[in-house]
């Protein structure tokens, strides 16, 4: 009966096949292309809309200040 090969263990074959039959110099160029997009996580998609549903309530900080920042609108604010 066959191993059951894991997928770390199937792109390390394909990787060295790749490099029997292109060349190093082809992986390198490969290499410098950079990886696909990767779909957004959950985080990053809660952030988003965060953000959006600030940008929507005028007067809220987007969170996209610093403190400083925002002790200097408050500051101006009150005065």
């Amino acid at each position: 009966m066959r191993h059951k090969l894991t997928n770390k263990e199937a792109g390390r074959l394909g990787g060295l096949k790749t490099v029997a039959l292109y060349g190093r110099e082809h992986m390198k160029e490969l290499g410098k292309l950079g990886g696909r997009p990767r779909l957004p996580t959950l985080q990053e998609i809660r952030d988003r809309k965060a953000k959006a549903s600030n940008i929507n309530n005028k007067g809220v900080a987007t969170g996209d200040y610093s403190l400083k920042e925002l002790k200097l609108m408050w500051a101006s604010r009150t005065a």
